[in-house]
């Protein structure tokens, strides 16, 4: 029984697979269907109208952009917070070159620091002549780095802004002067023409300006217009000049730096003393003659010149000292003396002329050399000749070495009263205090110019156990020894009651203590 009921199992079976097969493929077939009438419309048309299609609009293309757009959106990238945004604004810039300079100046007025200081680089860059106006103008902007990058790339720029830069050292814009000064200097040997024709400006601050730009060049080409400077009405100019042509040693400039010597000005005297030392040999003649002159304080500048040349000056000075022009004498004294050690061994020969004058002023001048003729002039003060001793002591006077005190000291007391006299001068010019008491005692000396040289050397000394000495002293029968008492009591007490001995007496009663 079982065995009949199996096969209509398994026909029922078949029946519904089969019936789940066909619902399948139907459901296909109809999802297909229903997705082409969505992709593909489907239109009747009647058979006797033509077809006609719908207008099919073109697609509109967006317009290319002008460069206007391009450099002003590169531009306003200039300011971008981003570091590398505004670095390829800066190259893109770069690559257009000379269609951006218009924009780029505009830009340099821009309210962004940031925008100013690219657009400044980029035209430092492109090296536009139209930027160079537009550059210089930053001299005066409040960003230190605009004005740094502007200077920076006038510099890029080159010769070619040289001659508005000149220009512009004429600003009334002080910020301007100096941003013009700086980037010229940097410039260089371009800028020293522009910079020579600045000298004939009508305004002095104008031409000195230019001037010192022109001595930092180091060019040839301004010894010419310096030596014109040498008498230029404005005295730093007159000066600023006459360093240079004394660091160039430029012999032409000998004649007009002598004439510096009388200046008014006194820092011009010293720029030309310096000048005509640096020039050295060649300027020797002229210095050695002009010491004749009768003008001290000239006579003095000229000396100072031949101590700043030294050595080759010392023959022809020598020379000058055996002249009767007691001014030359002097003078040339004066200059060996600044020269120093190289003159020490020529004056010592000359100590010992015959002429008393001679001697006299070589004294000066071992004096003035200072520590190298202490030891000499120490010897010659032992010598047996008065007046050799004499010109030892006064030149030991101008040595300011404590080694001659002692000598002098005992020289006070030299058998030869003009001896004792140079004594003491030289040590009131050493202002050593070991000689108050034997210069007071010397106040009493028989010889009434040693009492008058030693009442000198007191005044000098300044030292108030002198006052009375000096005070008896006002009664003296030699009116020369009066005056100079007066003369040490005012040194010592800053008073002056001239001669009236009851007027000093009150005073010092009165104050003594208070010293």
């Amino acid at each position: 029984m079982n065995s009949q009921k199996e096969p209509g199992k398994r026909n029922s079976a078949r029946k519904i697979i089969f019936a789940v097969i066909v619902i399948v493929v139907v459901v296909t077939v109809l999802a297909v269907v229903r997705a082409r009438k969505s992709a593909v419309p489907i239109y009747t048309f009647p058979v006797d109208k033509p077809v006609q299609m719908a207008p099919v609009e073109p697609v509109k293309q967006k317009a290319p952009e002008g460069p206007e757009v391009i450099i002003g959106g590169l531009i306003q990238k200039l300011k971008h917070r981003s570091l590398a945004v505004q670095l390829v604004a800066v190259e893109k810039l770069e690559k257009i070159g000379a269609p951006a300079v218009p924009y780029l100046i505009k830009a340099l007025k821009d309210k962004n620091a940031v925008l100013r200081k690219n657009a400044a680089e980029i035209l430092g860059t492109i090296k536009d002549l139209r930027a160079v106006e537009p550059l210089i103008a930053l001299g005066d902007d409040p960003n230190p780095e605009v004005r740094t990058q502007a200077i920076n790339s006038l510099v890029e720029i080159g010769p070619a802004a040289a001659g508005p830069l000149a220009g512009a050292l004429k600003d009334k814009n002080e910020k301007i002067r100096v941003a013009a000064a700086e980037a010229l200097k940097r410039i260089g040997e371009p800028a020293v023409e522009p910079l020579i024709a600045l000298l004939r400006d009508e305004d002095p601050a104008v031409r000195l300006s230019a001037f010192q730009l022109l001595v930092l060049s180091n060019d040839a080409r301004v010894l010419e217009p310096a030596l014109a400077l040498l008498k230029d009405d404005d005295s730093r100019l007159r000066q600023s000049s006459a360093s240079f042509l004394g660091e160039a040693k430029e012999s032409r400039a000998v004649s007009p730096l002598v004439l510096l010597l009388k200046d008014s000005n006194r820092s011009v005297q010293i720029s030309a003393i310096e000048a005509l030392g640096k020039i050295g040999e060649p300027a020797v003649k002229l210095l050695v003659e002009s010491l004749k002159s009768a003008d001290y304080p000239f006579r003095m500048n000229v000396a100072s010149a031949l101590g700043k040349i030294g050595a080759p000056a010392v023959k022809p000075l020598l020379v000058t000292l055996m002249d009767g022009d007691l001014y030359w004498q002097r003078g040339s004294a004066e200059a060996l003396g600044k020269i120093g050690e190289p003159a020490v061994a020529p004056l010592l020969i000359f100590l010992k002329r015959e002429d008393p004058d001679v001697r006299m002023v070589t004294a000066e001048a071992l004096g003035k050399t200072g520590a190298p003729a202490v030891e000499p002039l120490l010897l010659l003060l032992k010598d047996s000749d008065s007046g050799i001793r004499y010109s030892a002591a006064a030149g030991l006077g101008g040595t300011n070495d404590s080694r001659a005190v002692q000598p002098l000291l005992s020289a006070l007391e030299d058998e030869n009263v003009n001896v004792q006299w140079a004594a003491a001068w030289s040590l009131g010019e050493l202002k050593d205090n070991r000689a108050v008491n034997p210069l007071i005692a010397k106040l009493k000396s028989s010889e009434p110019y040693v009492r008058a040289s030693a009442a000198g050397a007191l005044g000098k000394l300044k030292d108030k156990n002198a006052v009375e000495p000096l005070l008896a002293l006002l009664d003296d029968q030699n009116s020369v020894v009066q005056a100079y008492a007066v003369h040490a009591l005012a040194g010592i007490t800053g008073q002056n009651f001239g001669k009236e001995q009851s007027a000093w007496r009150a005073w010092w009663n009165k104050n003594n203590a208070g010293m």
